[in-house]
């Protein structure tokens, strides 16, 4: 998200565009996050 901010500021990239890819990162950090609490909570201490 940092290099969207930069790349925004030094208007490589437009607000539309940024907010397009911001939406898809906190997408995927919310599924990321969904999968370590569910493996979180099924652990079984084997690997």
């Amino acid at each position: 998200l940092e290099h969207l901010i930069c790349a925004l500021d030094e208007k490589y990239i437009d607000e539309a565009t940024f907010q397009n890819y911001r939406k898809l990162i906190e997408h995927c950090w919310k599924v990321l996050n969904g999968y370590i609490l569910e493996f979180s909570k099924n652990k079984t201490g084997h690997y």
